[in-house]
């Protein structure tokens, strides 16, 4: 903040709000102080008169902050009916599952949600732009005035054509298998779409997921190979690489038409969840129909258990897999609960039951039956989960990996998620290392997770400077903003006012500086505005401009910093007193940072400057 502000405002400002007012106490705010550079000091704290008990008459001076609060901030307090985007979302979420059997609560939380294209957002990520669609359309005056139905009905015509893609493609391999007389069984996806929601592109299908018997893999690969599949080549292939994966994954990727098809050897990638061996599923199979299409798929047990083992495993990343899993839960019958709780029994894995029926009840309301509760790991999971679906990815690795190892607490499933800890086929794409030297990948994926870490911070903040204007550059001016901010706001302006004593007449001598000069000064100012926006802290225009001074200082080109002063626009009988600061930095006579609304506030003397002289 500027210093040598105008006294006489301030006075006006306290005598408006405190003559004939009994001060009964002073509350300090903040600990920023206003100093001039005379020979008087002035000391002004936003300070609150306390109202006395009696009745009389106070102010709070911080009214003023109140009532000149920018227009976004003010209505994140004022509207206080507001609702998260999550929450919005779940409300329509739960009117298009349950219809009229959803709480008049879910219709009174979407009426409060402001923040509509954010909901809109939301829900293409989770995969259900449809059925926000749908549970919207129970609400046509909400509807029209969300102004979101144009948005979710683009994302649905897309969804459509994808997932038509996805059933041509599904034909086209299930043809391929009946022709050699080949099982397999449909995973989730279209018909499971088809079974809940009674049509097969109700929601979001991302891809097509076959399940064959381990044994035929090879047989079922290539077949499709010559049926016209182009195999995703995750990695190169070599047999140490190639046994590593069968022991650690589930899937390989084939593309056609542009859909990814995964072919799973195993139902799940830890075999420690539950026992997935293909003849018995098979054997307890059951059919959807797609049109005249009958595609095989688990049976109501076998995929309940599917669901909610790939949805724990996956922390329910996507709120389209609960909502599937609650409506199985609210359709499933007395007996087959039961037969379901027998096999999580007998599984161990309890705790992913648990999780996931507590996870209904916080999202949709599903109840469940009475008697299964939620254990303490369970409730942990429940916890974790709205981060996860606020942000729409995935939890950290040191978050996830706990979670995931107390919904199954045995040796074998621990020692699986060892296993597939130790390295992955991203690392066998980074480093070629020969099958001789696999066992070397295992030291190798720290290091190389270390890398990633390195690389994403560099992305982001505090490691811009690639793409800002040169790193060293890029560094200096982090490390002056971070001094520059840590004077302003806590030392006195007297042990460092020295630092800033450039503006001197030489320096004004030098206004007409060549243009190369002056375009060394335009470089730093970008490189310090756009390490600024990048700071943890509120780098505003006086840090800035005093960072940009030492940078330009190191490089031999003089610059001269300005403040100024104004009262904003509009300002009424209650912040009459509130004035606004500004700081800017010139060289060669031209702004070089800080500019904009310049000619609207009145320009103070420099600070170097002798008392009683005045800025030219």
């Amino acid at each position: 903040m500027p210093e040598l502000p105008d006294i006489t405002v301030y006075v006006e400002h306290l005598a408006r709000r405190a003559v004939g007012v009994r001060l009964v106490g002073i509350r300090l705010a903040s600990p920023f102080a206003l100093r001039s550079t005379g020979q008087t000091g002035v000391l002004v704290g936003y300070a609150s008169l306390v109202q006395p008990q009696g009745g009389e008459t106070a102010t709070d001076v911080s009214s003023s902050r109140q009532a000149t609060r920018p227009p976004g901030e003010a209505g994140r307090q004022v509207r206080g009916s507001d609702v998260a985007p999550l929450d919005g979302l779940l409300a329509g979420l739960r009117l298009a599952l349950f219809g009229q059997r959803a709480s008049a609560q879910a219709a009174a939380t979407l009426a409060s949600v402001e923040n509509w294209p954010a909901v809109a957002e939301l829900a293409h990520c989770h995969h259900v732009s449809g059925l926000l669609l749908q549970g919207l359309r129970t609400q046509p005056r909400l509807l029209a005035a969300s102004d979101v139905e144009p948005e979710l009905l683009g994302w649905r015509k897309r969804d459509v054509r994808n997932c038509a893609r996805q059933f041509n493609v599904l034909r086209q391999a299930l043809d391929c298998f009946d022709e050699q007389g080949v099982r397999c069984l449909v995973l989730k996806g279209l018909p499971l779409a088809a079974r809940l929601y009674g049509h097969p592109f109700a929601r979001r299908s991302v891809d097509v997921d076959l399940l064959v018997d381990g044994g035929s893999f090879a047989t079922c690969r290539r077949m499709l190979l010559n049926a016209g599949f182009r195999l995703r080549e995750e990695f190169p292939e070599t047999p140490a690489r190639r046994r590593w994966d069968a022991k650690t994954n589930k899937t390989q990727t084939f593309l056609a038409g542009g859909v990814a098809v995964e072919l799973h050897w195993r139902l799940l990638a830890n075999p420690g969840y539950i026992d997935t061996a293909f003849g018995p599923l098979y054997e307890r199979r059951s059919s959807a129909a797609i049109g005249t299409v009958q595609l095989p798929t688990l049976g109501a047990v076998d995929e309940f258990l599917y669901l909610i083992c790939h949805g724990a495993g996956h922390s329910w990343l996507r709120l389209k897999w609960l909502c599937d899993v609650a409506l199985l839960c609210d359709a499933m019958a007395e007996d087959q609960f039961a037969r379901v709780a027998k096999r999580c029994r007998a599984a161990r894995i309890e705790a992913v039951l648990e999780s996931t029926l507590g996870a209904c009840r916080e999202a949709f309301g599903v109840q469940g039956p009475a008697e299964y509760g939620t254990s303490r790991r369970a409730a942990a999971v429940v916890r974790s989960l709205p981060p996860v679906w606020r942000a729409a990815r995935m939890p950290p690795f040191w978050r996830k990996v706990p979670l995931r190892l107390a919904l199954k607490p045995t040796v074998r499933f621990a020692w699986h998620e060892f296993l597939r800890a130790l390295t992955k086929p991203e690392d066998w794409r980074r480093v070629a290392l020969p099958d001789a030297l696999f066992f070397l990948y295992f030291p190798l994926r720290p290091v190389l997770l270390l890398a990633d870490g390195l690389a994403m911070a560099w992305s982001r903040w505090p490691f811009p400077w690639a793409r800002v204007a040169g790193w060293p550059r890029a560094l200096e001016a982090a490390l002056l903003l971070c001094i520059a901010r840590l004077l302003v706001k806590r030392v006195p302006l007297r042990y460092w006012r020295a630092w800033l004593t450039t503006a001197d007449v030489a320096s004004v001598a030098e206004e007409g500086a060549a243009q190369a000069r002056l375009v060394r000064a335009r470089t730093v100012a970008r490189t310090v505005r756009s390490v600024a926006r990048r700071t943890p802290f509120k780098a505003v225009c006086l840090p800035q401009a005093i960072a940009a001074q030492w940078m330009l200082r190191r490089r031999g080109a003089a610059s001269r910093l300005w403040f100024g002063v104004r009262r904003p626009a509009g300002a009424g009988d209650d912040n009459a007193g509130r004035l606004e600061y500004h700081a800017w930095l010139t060289v060669g006579g031209k702004c070089v940072l800080g500019g904009g609304e310049i000619p609207s506030y009145a320009t103070m003397p420099p600070i170097d400057a002798a008392p009683g002289r005045s800025a030219p």
